[in-house]
C-alpha cells in the first residue's frame, strides 16, 4: 500500500525543507570606531573625499604612461595566470549553481524476441505467436532536495572562492601598474636631473671662459682659473652617472613590458618632467580604503569560503543523522527536522 501525499502538502514540505540551512552564516568583522571618518592629511585643499578610480594612473593625463601600462598588462604572464585562475573559479561557481537544476537522463533500447503479453493477445485473437521488435525509451528526472543546505553552502563557498581569486587578480594588476608607473617616473626624473646638469654645465663653462679672459687681462689670478675649470669638470662628471641610471630604468621598464633590452622603448628618453597630478587627489575614507585593498578582500573571502565549507566537510565525514544531532546540540543552529532520539 502506497501513501498518497497531496500536491499542496508536498510543495509546502519542499519549501520548508529547502529553506532550512545548517551551519554558521559568515559575518564580516565590524569596522573599527572612526574608520569611516576622513583620512588625516597635511594638505586637505589638495584632495577630495571621492573614491579613487580603478585605473588610477589616468589621473596623470599622460598618454605615454597609459600606453605603457596597456602594453604591460598584455605582456605580464603573472596577470595572465591570474586571469586564467579567475576564469576557472567562475566556471567552478557555474558548476556549483548547476546543482540546483534537475538532472535528466535519457536512453533508448531495442530488443527482438517473444513477449509473453503479446503472445497471449495473439492467441486470444486466434493468431499464432511471432517474434517482434520491442522498442523502449526512458527519460528520468532527478532533483536533489537541499533540505540541509549542502548545495546552497557549496554555491556560497564557490562564490567566495571566485571573489578571492578576483582579489588576487586585482593585486597582481595593481603591482604591475605600480612598478610600470614607478619605472616611467624614474626615467622622467633622471631626464629632468640630466637637463638641469647640462644647463649647469653650460653656466659654469661660460663662467670659466670669463675667468680665463679676465686672467689674460690681468684682472684675477691663475688660481681663479684653475678653480673655475675644476668646477666645470665636476659638473661634467655628474652627467654620465645620471645617464647610466636612466638607461637602467629604461631596461627595467623593458622587462615590465616583456621586451628584450635591445627593444627597450627609447621614446621615453625624451621625457624630462615626471608625471604630476593636476586634479584633486581622491582619497576616500578609512573604511573604503580597507575595502579597496586586494589582500584584505582576499582574506575576507577566504574566511567566508571556509565558513561555508563547514557543513560540506561535516556532511562527508559523518552519518546522515550526525549533522542534525550536532545542530540540535548547539543552540545557534537548530535544524528544521529533529534528529532521532
Amino acid at each position: 500500500m502506497r501513501a498518497r501525499i497531496s500536491s499542496g502538502l508536498l510543495a509546502t514540505l519542499v519549501v520548508t525543507m529547502s529553506g532550512c540551512t545548517l551551519g554558521p552564516n559568515y559575518q564580516p568583522a565590524p569596522a573599527k570606531p572612526g574608520a569611516a571618518g576622513p583620512l588625516v592629511s597635511v594638505s586637505p585643499a589638495a584632495e577630495t573625499a571621492a573614491e579613487p578610480p580603478d585605473d588610477w594612473w589616468r589621473l596623470y593625463h599622460d598618454p605615454t604612461l597609459d600606453k605603457l601600462l596597456e602594453e604591460a598588462f598584455k605582456a605580464n604572464t603573472d596577470l595572465k595566470a591570474a586571469e586564467a585562475n579567475l576564469q576557472a573559479a567562475s566556471a567552478a561557481l557555474d558548476i556549483a549553481r548547476d546543482a540546483f537544476l534537475p538532472q535528466t537522463t535519457a536512453g533508448i533500447s531495442s530488443t527482438r524476441g517473444r513477449d509473453a503479453g503479446t503472445d497471449e493477445i495473439l492467441e486470444l485473437t486466434g493468431r499464432r505467436p511471432q517474434t517482434i521488435w520491442v522498442h523502449e525509451a526512458v527519460l528520468s528526472l532527478g532533483y536533489e532536495l537541499d533540505y540541509l543546505g549542502r548545495v546552497r553552502r557549496s554555491v556560497e563557498s564557490a562564490r567566495a572562492d571566485a571573489e578571492a581569486v578576483a582579489a588576487v587578480h586585482d593585486s597582481v594588476k595593481i603591482t604591475v601598474a605600480a612598478e610600470t608607473a614607478r619605472s616611467y617616473a624614474q626615467i622622467c626624473a633622471f631626464g629632468e636631473q640630466i637637463e638641469v646638469a647640462k644647463r649647469s654645465l653650460a653656466i659654469v663653462s661660460r663662467e670659466a671662459d670669463i675667468t680665463v679672459h679676465r686672467n689674460e687681462a690681468g684682472a684675477n689670478s691663475q688660481f681663479d682659473v684653475v678653480r673655475a675649470q675644476q668646477l666645470v669638470a665636476q659638473v661634467r662628471a655628474s652627467i654620465p652617472p645620471l645617464e647610466g641610471q636612466r638607461r637602467a630604468a629604461v631596461f627595467q621598464l623593458a622587462a615590465l613590458l616583456g621586451r628584450s633590452p635591445s627593444m627597450a622603448p627609447t621614446e621615453v628618453n625624451q621625457c624630462v618632467l615626471p608625471p604630476h597630478l593636476t586634479d584633486l587627489v581622491p582619497v576616500g575614507d578609512g573604511a573604503t580604503l580597507l575595502k579597496r585593498r586586494p589582500d584584505v578582500r582576499q582574506a575576507d573571502r577566504r574566511m567566508a569560503s571556509a565558513t561555508a565549507r563547514i557543513l560540506r566537510l561535516f556532511w562527508r565525514q559523518s552519518t546522515p543523522q550526525a549533522p542534525l544531532t550536532l545542530a540540535r546540540r548547539h543552540g545557534d543552529y537548530l535544524p528544521c527536522i529533529p534528529s532521532p532520539a
